[in-house]
């Protein structure tokens, strides 16, 4: 447990299968564990689902899965075809976190739309929502094309939003990236990560 990370021995397992993108944001709640997931309907498709699994059983969670059903209930196995669609975008990368200050849980992402060209804002009063409509709450310099450096290539991701730093305002970092990889070879001022802190919303 206190050994050295190059003595680390890794096994990697497949948790679920493809169209499942299980722990994009992963909560503690009670004696489980939410696993946000991306459920994919096709190139680009999709929603999100909430699946858990109790903490005693984080290390072997197959056979241990329950996924929140349209009914708003718990129901055994992966997700299925009656899984409650929590939030109606694929998203890839997200933070949900809960802020004591406002009583409210956050989740923080990119806009449905891709690339995006900001990050947006979704609160709800319980970990599984309902969730309001996003809400823009920054906007990639990066993307935007009066700014200097601007280039068309250039797209941001990553969007992730961090309670430990602070619950009064929303610390939020995200990265860059181009579609073409010889411009993220020659300028490595793209790929990094980018912090911003920004209020919280009313």
């Amino acid at each position: 447990m206190h050994s050295s990370p190059d003595t680390w021995k890794i096994t990697i397992r497949d948790l679920t299968d493809a169209t499942l993108w299980a722990g994009v944001s992963m909560v503690p709640e009670g004696k489980y564990v939410l696993f946000y997931t991306q459920v994919s309907t096709g190139e680009g498709k999709g929603f999100m689902a909430v699946m858990r699994v109790p903490r005693d059983k984080i290390a072997s969670p197959s056979g241990n899965w329950e996924y929140l059903n349209k009914q708003n209930r718990w129901s055994p196995g992966l997700a299925g075809a009656d899984v409650m669609k929590v939030i109606d975008q694929p998203i890839s990368e997200t933070s949900v976190r809960f802020h004591p200050s406002i009583h409210k849980w956050l989740a923080v992402s990119t806009g449905p739309e891709f690339p995006s060209p900001r990050a947006v804002v979704r609160t709800a009063n319980s970990p599984v929502g309902p969730w309001s409509a996003p809400r823009t709450i920054y906007e990639f310099p990066e993307m935007k094309r009066e700014n200097v450096g601007y280039d068309k290539d250039t797209f941001c991701y990553a969007v992730k939003e961090h309670t430990e730093f602070t619950d009064a305002k929303i610390a939020l970092t995200y990265a860059c990236n181009s579609m073409v990889l010889s411009k993220v070879m020659a300028n490595m001022d793209i790929y990094r990560p980018r912090v911003v802190v920004l209020d919280l919303p009313e």
